[in-house]
């Protein structure tokens, strides 16, 4: 159900785990489930689901995760996996089905990393805007995995796959921040993203990733990326922001697991500086930044 490209459309353009996910997905078109769902139950619970509580409380914005309930009783899943204490990365699966019949729904199929999943939930509230869920059983490969945890997840309303493309200017505004140098960040419509900065000469670079990939849910970027060490090893990584695109302007905020928020915010731009180039197409800002640290 996703796509290369910042489009709002279910439609797949690549086989494996594609990095641009639809902003808004169809709401409207999914029929009602089998046996005695209602089918107000369903109508209601299509479309895209971002998670933004567990047990009544504001998750960090990394631990975020992403349901989607779609046409022909396809269910997606999208979050962020830990693969060893140097490196994590964003995946996402749309080999799952669901079956809605009134408060239980039941979900199955291979996540991202191909194991057997097999879910039992119960639906608490479902409202136009959100929807809170328990787990009533929770298996991997035949494995029982307990969760006593209550789930509450927002509905994407907002589509930024037209506005955030580009190229934007802009820096760390965080109170305190180590870095507020002032950077370019390029986001291209196949789903990759750069970034530039200036070294001590004032020489504009792009940042050395191997690799780069965006997921788009609404408000909620997901940027995927690979760098080099040292020691030339490769590191994956991935991040979560809430982003706010008013005109040419644009926020970023990021809620870390100790309660404290980071906010970069930036300013829509012509281009992106030529690599190697001393000059850059700043922007005139529609808002005041001050000076970098």
């Amino acid at each position: 159900m996703s796509g290369r490209k910042f489009v709002s459309s279910p439609v797949k353009f690549a086989k494996g785990l594609l990095p641009i996910i639809l902003g808004l997905l169809l709401t409207s078109l999914l029929s009602p489930g089998c046996g005695d769902a209602r089918p107000d139950s369903s109508e209601l619970l299509s479309g895209t689901w971002v998670n933004t509580q567990v047990n009544g409380t504001n998750v960090p914005t990394d631990s975020s995760f992403v349901l989607a309930f779609l046409p022909g009783r396809v269910h997606y899943q999208s979050e962020g996996v830990t693969q060893s204490s140097l490196s994590r990365t964003w995946l996402e699966s749309d080999r799952y089905t669901y079956d809605l019949r009134k408060d239980q729904m039941l979900i199955q199929g291979l996540d991202a990393r191909k194991r057997q999943v097999k879910t039992q939930l119960r639906i608490v509230s479902l409202t136009q805007d959100q929807l809170v869920y328990t787990v009533e059983s929770h298996s991997l490969n035949g494995t029982e995995h307990p969760d006593q945890a209550t789930y509450t997840m927002a509905r994407v309303k907002s589509n930024n796959s037209e506005s955030l493309p580009g190229v934007w200017y802009g820096r760390c505004t965080t109170p305190g921040a180590q870095d507020a140098r002032y950077s370019f960040w390029e986001f291209l419509y196949d789903g990759q993203f750069r970034m530039y900065r200036q070294d001590a000469a004032g020489v504009w670079h792009a940042e050395a990733y191997t690799a780069t990939s965006c997921f788009l849910f609404g408000d909620l970027l997901v940027r995927n990326f690979t760098t080099v060490a040292p020691d030339g090893t490769h590191v994956e990584n991935f991040d979560c922001w809430t982003i706010d695109i008013k005109g040419n302007s644009m926020n970023w905020t990021r809620r870390h697991p100790d309660g404290t928020t980071e906010e970069y915010r930036m300013q829509r731009a012509a281009s992106a500086p030529e690599e190697g180039s001393t000059n850059a197409p700043i922007p005139e800002a529609t808002y005041p930044l001050a000076p970098a640290q």
